[in-house]
Order: C-alpha cells, then structure tokens, then sequence
C-alpha cells in the first residue's frame, strides 16, 4: 500500500475478496505499508479505503482505490495498490443551493461461484470530505457495481436532495 506521495501508507482499510467464490474471503484488514495474507489460488479482487490528514492532523480526503481482476497462484503473488490511483473525485451538483448532509460510497463486488462482497464508506458532517474513486473497468471475473448517494438541504431547511 502506497499513499499519495508513493510512501508506505499508513492504517489503511484493506477488503480482499476472491472473485472465484466469495465464501473463501478472509476478513478485513488494516494495512501499514506492507501486509501477508495466505489466500486459496484463485482470481481475486481488493478494496483499499486510505484517509489523508493534513500537517494539524485533521482528516482532508479520503481515496477508495480498487485493484481488480489479478490472479493467486499456488506459488503466491505480490499485488500493490496506490493511493494515487483512486484519481476521480466524487461531486454532485444541485439546481439550488444546498449543503451536504450524507455521502454514500459503496462497492458491492459478486463472485462467480454465488454470494460477494459489499464495502464502502457513510460520511456525515463533520467528515463530509472530498472523496475520490479509481476507474474500473467490467471486471473479467464477477460482477462489480458501484453506488454513490449524496443527500443535501437548503440552507433554509425547506428543501431537500
């Protein structure tokens, strides 16, 4: 795990799914720089969710990178994931004036085999903080869909998204 400046990443939220058949998926993880994780061979799919802070320790991003479709051999395999790739920012735009008030982001990953993954992250204010996602393209095993919601008010509170 890589932050922005290419540096072993710190307390990263790590969900590893095996793609072939869900029921195989160890547990979640948090990740500092470098972690090992014996795994069945097979096709596999990881969710990184890094949080930046600035020089005063306050939380000021947060980057959902995904890293899909590689494969685990019996010999094993060695994947990265880098904070930098999670690129798109997130936005959302109204025809009034609003605040937001909640921002959804979730990731609902299916196996081949049956069942899958679901993971993301439910921010409210004061952690309402801009948010970025890696482009994916059709994974080459399981399904991958993606869901972002944002809710939002008037500043009046006679309106909302």
């Amino acid at each position: 795990m890589t932050n922005l400046a290419g540096q072993p990443a710190r307390n990263v939220q790590v969900v590893l799914m095996n793609t072939d058949n869900a029921r195989l998926d160890p547990a979640p993880r948090s990740v500092t720089g470098t972690a090992r994780v014996t795994v069945p061979a097979g096709d596999y799919s990881l969710f990184a969710l890094f949080l930046d802070y600035n020089a005063k320790g306050n939380a000021v991003a947060f980057h959902c990178a995904v890293r899909d479709d590689f494969r685990v051999t019996a010999a094993g395999a060695t994947v990265t994931v880098a904070e930098r790739s999670a690129t798109s920012r997130i936005s959302f735009s109204t025809p009034r004036q609003a605040r937001g008030t909640e921002l959804e982001t979730l990731f609902f990953r299916g196996s081949k085999a049956a069942g899958g993954t679901a993971t993301g992250l439910i921010l409210t204010p004061p952690y309402l903080l801009p948010t970025y996602v890696s482009p994916q393209p059709t994974p080459k095993v399981g399904t991958l869909r993606y869901l972002e919601r944002w809710s939002g008010a008037g500043s009046s509170g006679r309106y909302w998204y």
